[in-house]
């Protein structure tokens, strides 16, 4: 179920509003969404030192689809 959203500007003017339906079909045309099934993370923006620290350390692991 979703809810109308308002969504306002740095002053407290309402800035748009967005429609239960309108979230509805976003969000649901996003799951079915053929493109978006097959995501994948890219750590280009990670230095090394932060993705040993998460554990994402991934120089020598191989990947398969199987």
């Amino acid at each position: 179920m979703f809810y109308p959203v308002r969504i306002f500007n740095k002053s407290g003017k309402l800035k748009r509003e967005v429609s239960s339906h309108a979230l509805s079909r976003n969000y649901w045309s996003k799951v079915f969404d053929p493109a978006r099934k097959n995501i994948q993370i890219s750590v280009q923006g990670i230095s090394k030192k932060d993705r040993a620290e998460l554990g994402w350390e991934m120089d020598d692991v191989n990947f398969s689809e199987d």
